[in-house]
């Protein structure tokens, strides 16, 4: 695992091959590509956490806020469950389907299942989980301007919050492989490019490239290609 500060990145330590991962200012979340898949913790300075881990059966992405870490796994029926940071205490948030993408926005969780479909359920564990969108998402991402859906229409548009964006296009006509938000930025990866647009819906295509990974933390966006780590402002 690595750590980039600047034009620079420092080796926080070794953790084999990682199918997901997920961090914030304090905590790095990680799960192994192993089997089975192991759920593991360590702090941003390097510090491994040897009584954390545990074995999950299938796991299909990872989100955190303050309190908890979210994830969907995929064992039976399917299920979004939490852990507590703090007491290390795991909870069910409610049965998921076949989750591949997970946001949180507002007082839910929402997830995209491999079907298509939106779907979500309240943090707090009340009531059973709702269909939010019932076809054609092929992305799914939450920020500060609200929670954006990709569409296999070729748009993406906000479903929660963002009341002053309208629908975005993606160009070249390629569907985006994974969504990130800002306050003033959509951003998207296709099969192509790495690409941004405004409340306006005006495109802008940053990176002519590929890449792996599409993530955001501390106000900026970055993503992966070839071996090679690309940072920008958000916003």
């Amino acid at each position: 695992l690595l750590r980039s500060e600047a034009a620079s990145a420092t080796t926080l330590f070794q953790t084999g091959k990682v199918d997901h991962l997920t961090a914030d200012a304090t905590e790095v979340f990680w799960v192994t590509d192993t089997t089975p898949a192991r759920l593991e913790r360590a702090t941003v300075d390097g510090a491994a956490d040897p009584d954390f881990g545990f074995d999950i059966e299938g796991i299909g992405d990872l989100a955190l806020d303050e309190d908890f870490l979210y994830w969907l796994e995929s064992a039976e029926e399917g299920r979004v469950r939490r852990i507590d940071r703090r007491t290390h205490v795991a909870s069910d948030i409610g049965a998921a389907g076949r989750g591949a993408e997970l946001a949180l926005y507002g007082d839910s969780a929402w997830w995209r299942t491999a079907d298509g479909q939106v779907r979500r359920a309240r943090l707090d564990g009340e009531g059973a989980p709702t269909l939010a969108l019932e076809a054609g998402a092929v992305a799914l991402s939450g920020g500060e301007a609200g929670l954006f859906v990709g569409h296999e229409s070729g748009y993406a548009w906000p479903i929660e919050g963002a009341s002053d964006f309208g629908s975005a296009l993606f160009p070249r006509d390629e569907l985006p492989s994974v969504l990130a938000v800002g306050a003033r930025h959509l951003w998207w990866a296709t099969g192509g490019v790495v690409a941004r647009s405004d409340a306006s819906g005006r495109v802008e295509v940053i990176a002519p490239t590929r890449p792996a990974i599409l993530a955001t933390g501390g106000g900026r966006v970055a993503w992966y290609r070839q071996g090679t780590v690309t940072t920008r402002s958000l916003d």
